[in-house]
Formats: structure tokens, C-alpha cells, sequence
């Protein structure tokens, strides 16, 4: 168990050597009309895991396909980043004045969306 404390913290360190600090917390592709929806990743897959359900979507929605960094080509942020992230969305979502339907894509992400008040 020591050993695997000290591999995890090696790693996270080896991590945060190579983030930059200007990279952003959230990169956000927008299709479609409509509505805004906001759709949320979970930690382990870029946005485009939204591609075969946005493609139905942005008929009638538009729809704001998140990647957080780290994912899917996009750059590593230094640590912590997750209160990046929250500040990013919420940030984003007032800036671009929008009402938007968020889903997250599990109910983990849902949780955290309501639990650090990105709504």
C-alpha cells in the first residue's frame, strides 16, 4: 500500500511538471440551434463521446460539447484542476449568457455539477 501511495504521488507529481499555465480548464465546440444544452464529460473521455447523441440533438438544440484538459488531445492543466474546471464551465456559461440544460455524463459528474454550484 506505501509503495502504491508513493507511485500515485509520483505520477500526479510528473503530471503537474508537464501542465502549462495557460492552458484552458475546459475546451467547448458548438453545433446547432436552438436551446443550449451543456454537455459534461465524465474525467476519463474527451467531448466527443457526445458525437452519435449530438448529432440527433443539434437539429433542434444548441449544443456546447465540453473536453476538459487532460482529454482528447487537449493540454494537462496543473493541479488541483478540478476547481479549474468548475470555475471554467461557470464561467463560460455566464459569459455566453446562457440558460443552458446541463448534462453531465454520469451521475457522478451530476453530483459535482450541483455539489460546487456550476448552476
Amino acid at each position: 500500500m506505501k509503495n502504491f501511495i508513493l507511485v500515485l504521488a509520483s505520477f500526479v507529481f510528473s503530471l503537474s511538471i508537464y501542465a502549462k499555465n495557460e492552458s484552458q480548464p475546459v475546451s467547448v465546440e458548438v453545433t446547432g440551434k436552438g436551446k443550449p444544452i451543456v454537455l459534461i464529460p465524465c474525467f476519463i473521455v474527451p467531448g466527443d463521446i457526445w458525437n452519435p447523441l449530438v448529432k440527433k440533438l443539434e437539429k433542434n438544440y444548441e449544443c456546447h460539447i465540453v473536453t476538459l484538459a487532460g482529454f482528447g488531445g487537449k493540454e494537462l492543466i496543473e493541479f488541483p484542476w478540478l476547481p479549474k474546471v468548475n470555475e471554467s464551465l461557470k464561467n463560460y456559461i455566464i459569459k455566453n449568457d446562457l440558460q443552458p440544460i446541463l448534462l453531465p455524463h454520469s451521475y457522478k459528474e451530476t453530483a459535482r455539477v450541483y455539489n460546487d454550484n456550476i448552476l
